[in-house]
């Protein structure tokens, strides 16, 4: 296994950063719902992104939840701007469960992944991903799975690589994030006040799970 650094010193095209914001009680006003936020950015203008979100915020990597719960509101309006209007591509996959099924993570992210995986390869042509890892090996390597099965049944290309990281290693991360959050306050409270300036440069993708 090549290490990403090494990866992106020789990588010149598109880089598609990942994250997720989810809900799993079916009990709550939301239901279930899973979002996958997929943002694009060509390898030639990392260098310039990372210097960008990392100076709105003293030099630390962002988390939308971490400034909220710190009422940061200012630098997360000003990231949510950025991102805005300086990537290549921005997609946004939410996936719902009917009211009368309960479904698993693993479900509701697979359903998102296997969306994207095809539709941002389509769109774009990016063979790499970086994911922001989970907490658990399952979850990691659910994608990876994911990730083959997309290669295999042509829906991507077959040098496509995956990597998971943390945000620490990855400030670009910080992207993904913040999409996915905005989303989630529009989504679970209709406050389309947050979401409003990303959705009108991305593209979402709904997909409801039946049963």
């Amino acid at each position: 296994m090549r290490y990403l650094p090494e990866v992106l010193k020789r990588h010149s095209g598109f880089i598609a950063f990942i994250d997720e914001s989810l809900e799993l009680d079916p009990t709550r006003s939301s239901g279930q719902f899973y979002i996958v936020s997929a943002v694009v950015l060509h390898s030639s203008f990392l260098k310039e992104a990372n210097q960008a979100l990392l100076g709105l915020n003293n030099g630390h990597p962002i988390h939308a939840s971490e400034l909220a719960r710190e009422k940061q509101f200012s630098i997360l309006r000003a990231a949510s701007d950025w991102i805005s209007e300086n990537h290549d591509f921005c997609d946004i996959y939410l996936t719902t469960a009917t009211s009368d099924s309960v479904r698993s993570r693993d479900e509701l992210r697979s359903s998102c992944l296997s969306s994207m995986f095809s539709s941002i390869y389509r769109d774009t042509g990016v063979e790499l991903f970086i994911f922001d890892s989970s907490n658990t090996r399952e979850v990691d390597e659910l994608d990876r799975r994911l990730h083959r099965d997309a290669i295999k049944n042509g829906h991507l290309s077959q040098r496509s690589q995956l990597f998971h990281q943390w945000p620490s290693e990855a400030p670009l991360l910080a992207m993904p994030d913040i999409v996915a959050w905005v989303v989630r306050q529009d989504f679970i409270s209709g406050n389309q006040d947050w979401s409003r300036k990303v959705m009108d440069t991305s593209k979402l993708v709904r997909i409801v799970l039946k049963t």
